[in-house]
């Protein structure tokens, strides 16, 4: 994208995050179906009157033990983009993660969600009745609005029986609420699949392992999800969710922070940027009270946003973008981080490893002379000392030297 394309795209989000505010209701789950009786914190609908709407609706499922009134900035952006917005109160009290960590069952954390997302009983480590269930949550509120307010146009989310028109839903989640709308998108095909820092492993013979339901098949296409995390934030288990999910044939990982919309029309998005609160780097991605700000009071990552939720479509990549993938003559690492405080050159007997999302080990060698200063970047030849080659993507880098007893980490990308 060129410069004057990238101004007038930060022009656009900050005038649209400006704007007048969209109408917000609180709504008590209760109220849309009095067989509810638990997790009844409200419901958070979004609604802009002042502009054309798009025939979608975005639905976002909070994280563990969070609300949708924890992640209004990026609710009230998706209202000003004109879509309908519903952040919906579900039962949340607990991480799947926790819940599944010792289970001996490779389907724990699918029927874990299942049960959470549609009521069915599959799983004796939660009790959700049918009515609890996110399923039902949507499908009442989604009548009651219709009922309360029937010139907004809520009733073409559903059909004739009252049930959800699911390809008109955008789903989407933080955390827990990530991996329940990826388990959405399996079952039903959705317009589009957004996932905010989430992961699901399970531990087979101590080691940790994608959960099997990730990579079975889907009904929403694997282009239609899209994934953002932070870098210091579980960065391989999300790789890993997102490779299972197929989202590494439309594209290397992207570094948002470096790169203008549409970052190379990638479907993985990461950001290193420092959260709004110190240290809570799993919420900067989406909740209020991790998101950094500008100087307006403007979300940093409002363009990243954006991108999640209408894609890429409208956006003509650049030459420069096109040829990106293929315009390296060599393999190199670009690491993403503060300097390793290493020598340079690395002294004899150093050890550099690279551990990909899944766990397997390569061992490298740098070349004898021209290692750059403080580790920053290393040219080699994309093979390990084997011969074997690396395939590109993200791994965590491990540097271990004789003078060293600390293993120093930094996530790294291999751009081939």
């Amino acid at each position: 994208m060129s410069g004057v394309l990238r101004a007038l795209w930060l022009l656009w989000i900050t005038v649209v995050s400006l704007s007048a505010q969209p109408v917000a209701r609180f709504i008590d789950p209760a109220a849309t179906d009095s067989v509810i009786d638990q997790w009844l914190d409200p419901h958070v609908v979004y609604y802009d009157p002042s502009i054309p709407h798009r025939q979608q609706l975005f639905v976002f499922l909070p994280g563990s033990f969070g609300q949708p009134r924890h992640y209004q900035q990026l609710l009230q952006m998706a209202a000003r983009l004109g879509l309908y917005v519903i952040g919906l109160r579900y039962p949340n009290s607990w991480t799947v993660h926790s819940l599944c960590s010792e289970s001996p069952d490779s389907a724990c954390h699918f029927k874990v969600r299942f049960e959470i997302v549609e009521g069915v009983d599959l799983s004796s480590l939660v009790d959700i009745t049918p009515a609890n269930s996110i399923h039902n949550r949507l499908r009442v509120l989604l009548q009651y609005l219709v009922q309360h307010f029937p010139d907004e146009g809520w009733e073409q989310f559903l059909n004739e029986d009252g049930n959800i028109r699911w390809e008109r839903v955008l789903i989407g989640g933080h955390s827990q609420g990530g991996g329940h709308a990826a388990l959405i998108g399996k079952y039903y095909r959705v317009a589009r699949v957004l996932m905010f820092a989430w992961s699901d492993l399970w531990k087979e013979n101590g080691q940790w392992r994608l959960a099997p339901w990730v990579d079975s098949l889907n009904a929403t296409p694997a282009d239609a999800f899209i994934g953002f995390t932070h870098v210091k934030d579980a960065l391989l288990a999300n790789l890993a969710a997102w490779r299972g999910l197929g989202l590494a044939q439309f594209g290397l990982p992207v570094l948002v922070d470096t790169v203008p919309p549409p970052y190379y029309h990638s479907h993985q998005l990461l950001t290193n940027v420092t959260p709004a609160r110190s240290g809570a780097y799993h919420g900067s991605v989406a909740t209020d009270y991790a998101t950094p700000l500008d100087s307006n009071g403007v979300p940093i990552l409002a363009p990243v946003w954006t991108y999640m939720l209408l894609g890429d479509a409208t956006m003509v990549p650049t030459p420069a973008e096109s040829t990106f993938a293929s315009s390296l003559s060599t393999a190199r690492i670009v690491r993403i981080g503060s300097p390793l405080p290493l020598p340079s050159p690395l002294p004899p007997q150093s050890v550099i490893e690279l551990w990909s999302p899944i766990g397997q080990r390569f061992l490298l060698l740098p070349r004898t002379s021209g290692t750059a200063a403080s580790g920053a970047v290393w040219h080699w030849t994309g093979r390990d000392f084997a011969g074997t080659p690396i395939p590109p993507g993200l791994y965590l880098l491990r540097i271990l030297t004789p003078q060293q007893t600390v293993v120093q980490q930094q996530v790294i990308l291999w751009l081939p």
